[in-house]
């Protein structure tokens, strides 16, 4: 089990082209062309992932079903994910999964939050970069929709910001990587505004 430590840069959907060209000139070697990530996050039926995360409790979980259409390529099949936050670090397992969340009947049983079921999807374009040995994600054009209308209804709801994220290994100091880094931090859980967003109805903001 190998933990790592990650931080949400905040940056303003307007100054994304900045932070891209400080990435540049700093030379950030692009890892992995961009690609569209799709997502099926499960919860138990009191959303006690959802909370837990909003609330900031360690330990916690979060599971999803999860595949990759890159582009001029064929979609990847479906892995499921467990992403662990405890106090020690996080860290996230997946394994490759014949199971279709969009025919998936019943749910999956989790040994703390019972039994979870598909509640959002999450897609988004998602850009990898590397600079001095920590990973860098760009993720834009984020959409939700309520897992419960994804099959009756095209209606999602497109978020206005946009999620940038530092996975560093968990040995590397936290001076070094905000010096290295030297961008404000803030929280951001594309599956709390998803569920925000589609089922509690509310108004997403950029950071």
């Amino acid at each position: 089990m190998t933990f790592r430590t990650e931080e949400k840069l905040k940056i303003h959907p307007s100054r994304l082209p900045v932070f891209l060209e400080w990435l540049a000139e700093r030379e950030a070697v692009l890892i992995h062309p961009p690609r569209r990530v799709l997502s099926v996050y499960l919860d138990n039926d009191r959303l006690g992932m959802f909370h837990d995360s909003m609330e900031g409790v360690l330990p916690r979980k979060k599971l999803r079903f999860r595949r990759y259409a890159p582009r001029d390529q064929p979609t990847t099949g479906w892995c499921l994910e467990s992403k662990i936050s405890s106090v020690e670090g996080r860290f996230k397992t997946s394994l490759p999964s014949d199971v279709d969340p969009y025919f998936f009947k019943g749910g999956l049983s989790d040994n703390h939050y019972g039994l979870c079921r598909p509640r959002v999807e999450v897609t988004y374009l998602r850009s990898y970069f590397a600079l001095t040995g920590v990973r860098v994600t760009v993720d834009r054009d984020i959409g939700y929709r309520s897992f419960s209308l994804s099959l009756r209804s095209m209606l999602s709801v497109t978020d206005p910001d946009v999620a940038v994220e530092l996975k560093a290994p968990h040995a590397l100091p936290a001076d070094l990587l905000e010096r290295l880094f030297p961008w404000d931090r803030t929280r951001f859980s594309k599956y709390c505004r998803a569920v925000e967003a589609t089922l509690f109805h509310g108004n997403l903001r950029t950071a």
